[in-house]
């Protein structure tokens, strides 16, 4: 919401009525969160790997998680469909072993 102030304008964010993150940033964190790295998202999505990373440094604060895998059982809570894709190079964040 942009309110005037004086001379200048005053920039207010505010939140979704229903806790998630804006349509934008919530398709990169499904993407993110089923496997596809910053890099891959943003060539999906047409952004810039810097503004993915934003997306997703705003997404984790907002729904307070830490890493990629609370991030998927955080949006699976909320009724998305989150099927990670992890291939035999990748590997799950914290995990010694690659997921299949």
């Amino acid at each position: 919401m942009v309110q005037p102030c004086g001379k200048l304008a005053s920039l207010t964010l505010t939140q979704h009525e229903d806790g998630l993150p804006p349509p934008r940033e919530l398709s990169a964190a499904l993407l993110y969160a089923q496997g596809q790295s910053y890099k891959e998202v943003a060539r999906s999505l047409g952004l810039t790997p810097a503004t993915v990373r934003t997306y997703l440094r705003q997404v984790y604060g907002q729904l307070g998680v830490s890493n990629k895998v609370a991030l998927a059982n955080a949006l699976q809570s909320a009724g998305y469909q989150v099927e990670p894709d992890f291939t035999a190079n990748d590997r799950a964040p914290g995990l010694g072993a690659a997921v299949s």
